[in-house]
């Protein structure tokens, strides 16, 4: 079986996480507002509201510094210029949403990197590209074992 040909992807922080933590800070604030009508115990409100504060901050600004950069496969390995060494890394692909993945990016100190990677475009090419190395290298590894994989991630088998 051959390899898929090599791709770089620029990765830029995402559309879709930002809108994820707005939409679950917005939700949090909506659930938080119903429970604090329904209480009377102001102190208990106050702890409530500056709970929900800390904790939207602390998802923006995880979102403000995810990291930025370009995934590069050779064809035979993984490459992310955000790493230190910029050298080799394992990825693992965690969710995948067809037009949206969340992969895990480990380099040789062993510390994982979180990537959210979306298409940008419509049909972008690129895209189809980075898509066919994940699921050849799945298919290579025998870490989904057959068509099905691709299948799973929308490619023709």
């Amino acid at each position: 079986m051959h390899r898929a040909p090599a791709v770089s992807y620029l990765v830029a922080r995402s559309r879709w996480h930002r809108r994820v933590v707005i939409f679950l800070c917005l939700l949090g604030f909506a659930v938080s507002l119903a429970w604090v009508h329904a209480q009377s115990n102001w102190v208990l409100d106050a702890i409530v509201f500056a709970a929900l504060l800390g904790a939207g901050f602390l998802s923006w600004r995880g979102w403000q510094q995810s990291s930025t950069g370009c995934l590069q496969w050779d064809g035979q390995h993984w490459h992310w210029s955000g790493l230190e060494d910029s050298g080799q890394c394992r990825l693992n692909v965690l969710l995948d949403f067809q037009s949206v993945l969340l992969v895990c990016v480990r380099g040789n100190t062993n510390r994982p990197v979180w990537l959210w990677l979306e298409q940008h475009e419509p049909v972008s090419v690129q895209w189809r590209a980075l898509r066919r190395a994940l699921v050849g290298r799945h298919r290579s590894s025998g870490a989904h074992g057959n068509a099905d994989a691709a299948k799973a991630l929308g490619e023709d088998v």
